[in-house]
């Protein structure tokens, strides 16, 4: 993967490390740094899994100077005991060391996680490219021969986040391990390629005495070589002038670590590796730090003050530091779990990349998304426990990543989820959230990876992965050809209901799946594929015959969807009219289904008539018919009584064969205009003779087309639409009826004629029993107003209501007089 250059090959060939990693280019500063850093950094592969890693190489004959022999193997032996003690005390915050420590006569190797160099050097070049000097920003742009020069820039929260780190990195070794650092300092601090902060160095590690208490060391001296020493410029003041150490000697290196962040990656105290300078720059050290503090965060500046206190008393603990309120961010919090997430137990990795991760991802800079989190991530997919809760967190990632941001970091390791093993909940995550992959995928993996993986859903023995996706199915259309929705995905949508029909939440999955695409298909795709599913739902229940319904109303708005008047005659009113007296419907539901078939029955109406209007094919008669029954359909008969049996009607109901000569006598006595509705009534009444006179057999004045058909009911020879009129209970009150007016004989008074009551009350003097009524009607005062007791409505025989007397004798009046006359003679 790497070209090896010639200083690698010399150098480190000829380790034994070689035969593990392929080496790289060296990581170097761009300028010459004050403390040239022991080790040099080298970016490596494993040869065994292909994993990135650093070679860490201590050359012995080119470092610093040391002179040969004993000193060299010395130093070695120094730095091979640091590796050491990395191996043992690992740990989250520790720096990882894959393989190693290797040694040979030229030099010392060990293989660590990848990392971009030391926090000396990434602030070195940060400060370099952050200065005006065009020359030094591209000198750090480019590279040399065999190097790279390293780039890196810090935002505030990296700040925040690494210096916590570093704290949690040495409370774990005054702890846990036991362990006092003894060169905290920007040179033992490594930034992962994760932009993770890690805690190395710990060659000149120390145990810590009971109860904390001093313990002697050797301090700094210029009889020894610099690599075998901690760098002088951060070293405690107690160990210089008193030559002991304990816990609190880390906090102070980590104070003058602090303000080396915002201070260029330089200290406040240049020693220059020397002592003197050191004591004098050391008694000026609270005026230095008060310099730099206003570019150190508010929040820390007081913790600052503590931490570098010539007096040890009054320096925080490491796990007061932790504790503090500068490092209690929520985002620095959520950060701080991922990296110890192996330490969690299943529920707690599930609860927080559920909640916790997702609600705090606003609050963490964008830079480190896909630089520390995604890849813990990545790497809990893995896990079958927890990839449904992973997926969550993943895919807001996802989201909110650009596009580019996702083919680069997150394609490739999304990608084997697809079709890969999945548990049931991962399946539903991941169907439910697609949209948010098909906003960032392209065709090709929309082909290869995410329809087969949704084919296989709808396929499945699982009804929550089937539901879930029937559901995705209307996000994926946009992205799809309509051969595809015909022939591969609307058919596995059938045969989950075939599967599934039983189960109500899929049915209605897939009839909101249905509603949600009608719109985007085609009618072929419709008639062949939708309706016929359609067709074969079960409508046992109340929400799913909603559901039906309202997409057949939705069908029924536009000729397109391909529901036509056969299809509607023949296949969906024959299963939707049974419904009407399904026992389940509520009111509303009732009038929702009443509706629906109402409007399916018009719409078949409507097509009908039009279609015989334009065929021609409508009778003339039955045309005539319907016309005729639309005028009379909305005609009113009032003041028509029925009245009880009287004798009166018994009376005449003996005299046929007079009603005989009735039209005879009625005829000459008239004005003699032989009109038809006069001839009319007159052969009406002398066909029934035994018919009663309360039943008002009415005729009509103007005669239509259809008085030669006969109306249903109606007796032969009767007016058309006249049926007979049934003797209601004696018991029962007068009722009104519909009103039919004629015109009066006489062309010259058009006197309008009420139809109905009884035979004038004239007739009363034609018998005994006509003259008792009369003696009734007498008492009442006049026989207006007994028809008026029965019917307030009813003035008079022969008038409207309330209308003046007319002074032409009316039709009845007339046969009234001749039947009297007649009777008389007799």
């Amino acid at each position: 993967m790497f070209t090896k250059q010639k200083t690698g090959l010399r150098i480190i060939e000829s380790n034994p490390i070689a035969q593990y990693y392929s080496i790289g280019r060296q990581l170097t500063c761009p300028v010459p740094e004050p403390d040239p850093p022991v080790w040099k950094i080298y970016d490596a592969v494993s040869k065994a899994d292909g994993k990135e890693a650093s070679i860490h190489v201590y050359e012995k004959k080119g470092c610093d100077r040391v002179g040969r022999g004993k000193r060299r193997e010395a130093i070695a032996e120094l730095l091979k005991e640091g590796v050491t003690r990395l191996v043992q005390h690992s740990a989250p915050r520790i720096l990882q060391v894959l393989h190693g420590p290797e040694e040979n006569g030229e030099c010392l190797a060990f293989a660590s996680e990848r990392v971009l160099g030391t926090l000396s050097t990434i602030l070195v070049s940060q400060h370099m490219m952050e200065s005006s000097n065009p020359v030094a920003k591209a000198q750090i742009n480019g590279s040399t021969e065999g190097s790279v020069y390293i780039h890196y820039n810090f935002i505030d929260f990296e700040y925040r986040y690494g210096l916590c780190q570093i704290t949690e990195a040495l409370l774990f070794l005054h702890a846990s391990c036991q362990l006092v650092h003894r060169n905290v300092c920007p040179g033992t601090i490594y930034i992962s390629s994760r932009g993770t902060w890690k805690l190395g160095g710990l060659e000149h590690a120390g145990r810590i005495g009971n109860g904390d208490c001093e313990v002697a060391c050797q301090p700094w001296t210029t009889k020894m070589p610099k690599a075998a020493q901690p760098n002088l410029n951060y070293i405690a003041p107690e160990i210089q002038h008193k030559s002991c150490y304990n816990s609190s000697s880390d906090m102070y290196s980590l104070g003058m670590t602090y303000i080396s962040c915002f201070n260029s990656g330089q200290s406040v105290i240049q020693a220059s590796h020397s002592t003197s300078q050191y004591f004098k720059l050391a008694g000026q050290l609270s005026e230095k730090v008060a310099e730099i503090l206003p570019f150190i965060p508010v929040g820390l500046q007081e913790l600052v003050n503590k931490l570098v206190n010539q007096d040890t008393r009054h320096r925080p603990t490491a796990r007061q530091l932790v504790q503090a309120p500068y490092f209690g961010d929520p985002a620095v919090q959520a950060l701080q779990f991922l990296e110890t997430l192996n330490t969690k137990d299943t529920n707690q990795k599930a609860q927080f990349f559920r909640n916790s991760l997702i609600e705090v991802f606003p609050f963490i800079p964008r830079k480190l998304w896909l630089q520390q989190i995604w890849p813990i991530l990545d790497q809990e997919l893995n896990k079958q426990e927890v990839m449904a809760a992973v997926l969550e967190s993943a895919l807001f990632l996802i989201r909110e990543c650009s596009q580019q941001e996702y083919q680069t970091f997150i394609q490739s390791s999304i990608r084997p989820i697809f079709n890969g093993p999945k548990t049931v909940q991962a399946s539903v995550t991941l169907l439910e959230q697609l949209p948010i992959l098909l906003e960032k995928t392209n065709q090709e993996e929309l082909d290869t990876q995410i329809l087969p993986m949704v084919y296989l859903a709808l396929e499945s023995n699982m009804s929550q992965v089937q539901m879930a996706a029937v559901s995705v199915v209307p996000a994926i259309l946009d992205y799809l050809c309509d051969d595809v929705i015909r022939t591969e995905l609307l058919p596995r949508a059938r045969n989950v209901y075939s599967t599934n029909g039983a189960d109500v939440k899929i049915v209605l999955s897939l009839l909101a799946c249905i509603a949600k695409i009608l719109d985007k298909l085609d009618r072929a795709v419709i008639i062949d594929e939708v309706l016929p599913l359609l067709y074969d739902i079960r409508l046992n229940d109340i929400n799913i015959l909603v559901t039906v319904l309202e997409i057949y109303r939705v069908m029924l708005s536009d000729r397109r969807y391909g529901l036509n008047m056969t299809l509607l005659a023949t296949r969906v009113l024959p299963v939707l009219i049974p419904q009407c007296v399904n026992p389940q419907l509520s009111i509303d539901n009732y009038m929702i289904v009443h509706g629906t078939i109402q409007e399916m029955m018009d719409h078949i109406d409507r097509h009908q008539r039009n279609k015989l209007k334009l065929e021609g094919d409508l009778p003339k008669s039955v045309e005539s018919l319907r016309l005729r029954s639309d005028r009379y359909s909305d005609v009113s008969i009032p003041n028509l009584v029925i009245r009880r049996p009287s004798v009166v009607q018994g009376h005449f109901s003996s005299h046929s064969s007079a009603l005989s000569r009735l039209s005879a006598i009625s005829s000459n006595n008239s004005s003699g205009d032989s009109s038809p509705e006069n001839n009319n009534y007159l052969r009406v009444s002398a066909m029934f003779g035994n018919r009663r006179w309360s039943e008002n057999t009415l005729p009509v004045s103007n005669r239509s087309p259809l008085s030669s058909v006969s109306s249903p009911g109606s007796a032969p020879g009767s007016p058309v639409g006249l049926p007979n009129r049934r003797h209601s209970s004696a018991t029962q009150r007068r009722r009104s009826s519909s009103n039919l007016l004629i015109h009066s004989t006489n062309p010259t008074s058009p006197v309008l004629f009420q139809l109905g009551g009884s035979v004038p009350n004239s007739l009363g003097k034609c018998s005994p029993v006509s003259s008792r009524r009369s003696s009734r009607v007498g008492r009442t005062g006049s026989s207006s107003s007994l028809v008026g007791s029965r019917k307030p409505s009813l003035a008079g025989v022969g008038e409207w209501p309330n209308s003046p007397p007319s002074s032409t004798p009316s039709l009845l009046q007339t046969i009234g007089n001749n039947v009297c006359s007649l009777l008389g003679r007799h």
